[in-house]
């Protein structure tokens, strides 16, 4: 889950107008006064319920990022002591759904208030799909949602922690383009 010092970061960052891929399988499980404060003013989610069901499948919708997507799996991984599981999420009506689970709840939205800031928020870890739809071009497609920004590419590199490290001196290094 998001602290209250990098909510406000990126708060910030999206009131000056940056866009944001957010896939977090915790952020609304028993989530913080600000974290809740956090979704429902930026992330475009009215409400959102956790029945503790693990991920299985998702299922595109006629967003353009789905478009032809169909049932897809979601590979389980056992990060101890949370098992996988998505959010039932109940957007504002302004909001648009990209995936939704096997119950018919959207799980993955995307919302722009206005034109301002651009968000993606996904409530499953998008790193569990099966290989074949990462293949098929999705995350291109859901990045080509935004514009791209000319400059220099970001780099963003994170040390990851579990309590079950595989390597615990591992580093993860995401670069891709800017945003605007």
């Amino acid at each position: 889950p998001l602290n209250d010092e990098e909510i406000s970061l990126l708060k910030e960052y999206l009131e000056a107008g940056g866009k944001l891929f957010l896939s977090s399988a915790y952020l609304l499980v028993n989530p913080t006064e600000s974290a809740k404060r956090f979704a429902q003013n930026y992330l475009g989610i009215k409400d959102w319920q956790d029945n503790h069901y693990a991920v299985r499948y998702v299922f595109g919708t006629d967003h353009p990022a789905s478009l032809g997507i169909g049932k897809r799996k979601v590979s389980l991984v056992n990060y101890y002591p949370l098992h996988p599981r998505n959010v039932a999420l109940t957007p504002v009506s302004s909001a648009q759904v990209i995936f939704k689970n096997l119950w018919d709840n959207p799980v993955m939205i995307q919302y722009s208030p206005d034109s301002r800031y651009g968000v993606i928020f996904s409530s499953f870890g998008i790193e569990h799909f099966d290989r074949a739809i990462m293949l098929s071009g999705l995350f291109k497609n859901l990045f080509n949602s935004f514009l791209y920004q000319g400059g220099e590419p970001f780099v963003y590199s994170i040390s990851p922690y579990f309590s079950r490290s595989r390597n615990p001196r591992l580093t993860l290094t995401i670069s891709g383009y800017n945003l605007k």
